[in-house]
């Protein structure tokens, strides 16, 4: 017996290569993963795309004319008027997180605000129309006090601790900047580490690329470009979700598996329903997995009970903990706060969530949906368009492009599986793939079921697992092939990916509200200005006969008169209105300024046209102008600003100086 173990292990000694020339002779793993020349280049690299993609994150999230930083006080009905990001009405925007951390700082779980008596005595406070006045948009109101309903867990792990620092408070936008880094960070982990574990002979190039798309070609950027309250929520649930996948993928190392790794893993998944309530259902993911590790390496039943232990004890720690919070705030553990919203419409949930029907518009807008083109920068627009009729009750509100169109890398993904042998399928890549594929498509589902509208926000909560799990699947079936399939099967891929990541880069040049034009318009129109040879260039296949308005830009927001009409305020924030045109056109705009009486001394109207120096003259009172311009082929800008006249220091704030009234715009002839 002590022989034939002998024999077996000289054997297997026999049998390993003696040095690392011996490795890449005999093809176990390519050269370049033992060379330290190329080991240090590919860290190197690899570390050079992460900290790009944190500098793009951080500049997304704090170009939207908000600061990163708060540093005011919360004035809460100045500040936080509506969860939305609008610069031009909250220029601080203290955020429905910051308060949230008020509350947790006093020892309590409702919001210090107090409800407005108008508000409470409402027949029906939650009537939209009666409340438009007094309620504080997408805050729940129950017992006469205001309560949010997001998940606490960005206020306790983010949001308090931040403040700690002494720096001040942590904006909205800069929460979602560090949870998407937070996502994009675990992503990269699992990518690279199925890549070593499982797929030796992967291409690096592709899988450089495939580092860009995990973190860019999975709706993060459009999330960036509207960081407030749902994108905290969206974003800190899909990153402690991929943290928990990222220590699953660490406890299992294909021959042990780690208990105190799967402890971790169920803590960040409890984490992640913590933060947004859909991920309750990745209890069937930890379920599953505890199958897999069980069926994989035979173990006693003991220890598949003690796995079983270790990956549920802290997931249901933390939907105890849910329970209980929620029981506190409405009296019911299941009850979230939804119920109770004032919103800008009176939802009827209970007639029309949890449908089936509500699966077909839902899969079809979030997964198949189109966007359009043009040659106006970004270039890549989405729409808001659903081909048939929606059921009764579900709603379309927001623009969204479906993941397979906005990301064709997943559709080669899955022609890709559809071309794998049996062989293929059960190989250690694929099964780590299709596990990705689970939790996304689970999510998806499960989603489409509950909710009664779909918005391109809620891809984060399932899109970044599915796209990687078909990064896993090309990479690998790319590896497969031999040198002239590889060759085209490679180019595909890079063509595929690179479109994935131009596109939602483009979309989160606009975003779901325009803020970056709004809140920083200079930096909007420069970036314009650098694209403008591009936009030329595709100009012949995107003919127009007419010159139109693009839109307006009010970095100031809009005035509001006795008879309920608005016009926007000028001031040295200035108004913009962009035009397109065909080819050189002559143009006509007139308005009516009227100054502020606060200003007697007047102001000073500057006038910038596409053509020339801009033009200046003082104003007071009320004055009719008009200009007549020239419109240049492609995107053109006009500009009002208004400014002190000098010598005086009596003016009001230089923001709402005046307001441009009845602004009137008509072609002349055509030079």
């Amino acid at each position: 017996m002590k022989k034939s173990k002998k024999k077996r292990v000289a054997r297997a000694e026999a049998a390993k290569p003696a040095n690392s020339q011996d490795v890449k002779r005999q093809g176990l793993v390519p050269s370049s993963a033992v060379s330290p020349e190329n080991k240090y280049w590919w860290k190197l690299t690899v570390a050079a795309i992460s900290a790009l993609v944190l500098a793009y994150y951080v500049w997304a999230a704090g170009s939207n004319g908000v600061p990163l930083i708060v540093d005011v006080g919360p004035e809460y009905f100045k500040q936080v008027p509506t969860p939305c990001l609008f610069p031009d009405v909250v220029p601080h925007h203290y955020g429905f997180y910051n308060l949230l951390a008020d509350s947790f700082a006093a020892g309590r779980v409702d919001l210090l605000i107090d409800p407005p008596q108008e508000l409470l005595d409402l027949p029906n406070p939650r009537d939209p129309q009666a409340n438009e006045k007094t309620r504080i948009l997408d805050v729940s109101l129950f017992g006469k006090r205001f309560y949010l309903y997001f998940g606490p867990v960005p206020a306790l792990v983010l949001f308090l601790p931040f403040r700690w620092l002494g720096i001040g408070k942590i904006s909205e936008p800069l929460a979602v900047a560090i949870f998407s880094y937070g996502l994009f960070l675990c992503s990269l982990y699992i990518l690279l580490t199925c890549v070593r574990r499982y797929i030796p002979k992967a291409n690096k190039g592709l899988v450089l690329l495939g580092i860009l798309a995990v973190a860019f070609s999975n709706s993060i950027p459009y999330v960036l470009r509207h960081p407030t309250v749902y994108e905290v929520a969206i974003v800190s649930g899909a990153f402690f979700a991929m943290l928990g996948l990222a220590l699953l993928l660490r406890s299992w190392d294909g021959a042990k598996c780690s208990r105190t790794w799967l402890l971790l893993a169920s803590a960040a998944f409890g984490l992640s329903a913590g933060c947004r309530s859909i991920y309750v259902f990745a209890c069937i993911l930890l379920f599953v997995f505890w199958l897999l590790i069980s069926l994989k390496r035979p173990r006693s039943l003991n220890n598949s009970i003690f796995d079983g232990i270790c990956i549920s004890a802290p997931f249901t720690l933390a939907g105890l903990f849910l329970m209980y919070y929620n029981y506190v705030r409405f009296g019911s553990v299941t009850d979230f706060g939804m119920s109770y919203n004032l919103g800008p419409d009176l939802w009827d949930m209970k007639s029309y969530q949890f449908r089936l029907v509500n699966m077909v518009p839902g899969l079809y807008l979030t997964a198949l949906n189109g966007f359009s083109t043009n040659n106006i920068f970004p270039f890549f627009h989405l729409q808001s368009i659903y081909p048939f009729t929606l059921p009764k009750g579900y709603a379309l509100w927001e623009p969204i492009g479906g993941f397979l169109v906005t990301s064709p890398i997943i559709g080669l993904s899955i022609l890709t599986i559809a071309f794998f042998n049996k062989k293929v399928y059960y190989s250690e890549s694929c099964r780590a793939a299709f596990f990705l594929f689970f939790l996304g498509l689970t999510i998806l589902c499960i989603e489409t079921y509950i909710m009664l509208s779909t918005t391109m926000r809620y891809q984060v909560d399932f899109a970044p697992t599915i796209l990687l799990g078909s990064l896993l699947v090309c990479i690998y079936g790319e590896s497969l092939l031999q040198f002239y399939k590889k060759i085209i099967a490679s180019s595909v891929m890079i063509l595929l990916i690179t479109f994935g990541i131009l596109a939602h880069v483009a979309f989160g040049m606009t975003g779901m509200r325009d803020t970056f034009r709004r809140g920083e318009p200079k930096s909007y129109f420069a970036m314009e200005d650098f694209f403008r040879p591009v936009s030329l260039a595709l100009s012949p296949f995107f003919k127009s006969d007419q010159p139109r308005i693009l839109d307006v830009t009010t970095p100031a927001g809009n005035a509001r008169f006795e008879d309920g009409k608005e016009a926007p305020w000028v001031g040295e924030k200035g108004i913009y209105v962009r035009f397109y045109s065909p080819g050189v056109v002559g143009m006509n705009v007139s308005a009516t300024l009227i100054v502020r009486p606060e200003n007697p001394e007047g102001v000073v109207l500057e006038f910038q046209s596409p053509e020339g120096e801009p033009t200046r003259s003082i104003r007071t009172g009320i004055a009719h102008e008009e200009f007549t311009f020239l419109l240049n082929p492609g995107v053109n800008r006009i500009a009002f600003f208004a400014h002190p006249v000098a010598g005086f220091s009596n003016s009001p704030d230089k923001l709402h100086l005046a307001v441009l009234k009845d602004i009137q715009i008509a072609p002349v002839n055509a030079r």
